[in-house]
């Protein structure tokens, strides 16, 4: 089964979203059985995307490319889809378009649906404003975690409604967790508020390797004294609630150069004993769920202290 990605790349903002289309969508897919087809650069046409639809038939077509009212535009500002252009009209026909691009949610996006014949449209119907701080992550992270975090549902079998509610719930989540900066909070909720979705909400897609399960992580840091910590996951299934085991966990120290590896043990649990009150980033690998990251902070070391993700 084929999957369209939509990434350009040619100034700023295109060099964000390329970056993140790849790592939460292309590589989503892939996992998941998908075989992406990625329109990068200068394939990012719409004559390549019509080729594409005659050859391999996709079943969703995502990316990150800029928009207005009416149209959507590939790389150095080409046309990919327009209100009336019956190129367009033949490539969404019987398909879902997830696109983050400004505007598109007022005209474009329900035209195709309306007058095209497609299955499921989403996007924004304001500007998509994102902030930029380091490349590729930072501030930017939040806004094209929350975007794509329906486009992973949605590839994972849940309803086209519940994948674009799953979009406007991290939005939520992101605008009422303490560690993202204040700052960018107003934009989280513009962005929040202006995303729209059209069309049958009840479709689904069928990923081709099988729904890929949800784990649930419980992560309790504890101090030990002024400075040393344990650090203890537990991960159980979403939806029996029954510990995990084999789980690959790495935890690696993000202001000294310590890292630790391996697996929960037959309750699920993994545990870090010999840990100090810092900064880490971890990572949750297991080939029948999905994989989990994360960050642990120092505020977050207490006697007893948690976080669920």
């Amino acid at each position: 089964m084929h999957v369209v990605a939509l990434r350009p790349h040619y100034e700023i903002a295109t060099k964000y979203g390329q970056y993140w289309c790849e790592e939460l969508y292309n590589k989503y897919a892939t996992k998941l059985g998908y075989v992406v087809v990625d329109l990068y650069r200068e394939i990012c046409t719409q004559t390549k995307l019509m080729d594409v639809i005659e050859s391999v038939n996709p079943v969703l077509i995502a990316g990150v490319c800029h928009g207005n009212v009416d149209v959507i535009v590939g790389q150095y500002n080409k046309i990919l889809f327009k209100v009336g252009d019956e190129n367009t009209a033949r490539i969404v026909k019987g398909r879902h378009v997830w696109m983050l691009s400004c505007l598109a949610g007022k005209e474009l996006l329900p035209w195709m649906v309306n007058q095209c014949g497609a299955e499921t449209t989403m996007g924004y119907k304001e500007e998509f404003i994102f902030v930029i701080g380091s490349y590729p992550n930072s501030y930017a992270e939040p806004f094209f975690r929350s975007h794509f975090s329906g486009i992973q549902a949605f590839l994972n079998g849940k309803r086209a409604i519940d994948a674009f509610n799953i979009t406007v719930s991290t939005f939520k989540k992101y605008l009422d967790d303490p560690k993202v900066p204040e700052q960018i909070k107003p934009y989280l909720l513009h962005d929040m508020k202006c995303a729209v979705f059209f069309g049958n909400g009840e479709a689904r897609i069928n990923p081709p390797g099988g729904v890929m399960k949800r784990a649930v992580i419980n992560v309790k840091m504890k101090r030990k004294g002024k400075e040393k910590a344990e650090i203890i996951f537990n991960v159980t299934d979403e939806v029996s609630g029954m510990p995990i085991p084999g789980v690959s966990v790495r935890v690696d120290g993000i202001d000294y150069p310590k890292a630790w590896a391996g697996k929960t043990d037959e309750n699920g649990k993994f545990v870090i004993s010999d840990a100090v009150v810092g900064r880490y980033k971890y990572k949750l690998v297991h080939e029948d769920y999905e994989t989990v990251e994360g960050e642990i902070t120092p505020d977050m070391f207490h006697d007893v202290g948690g976080k669920n993700e």
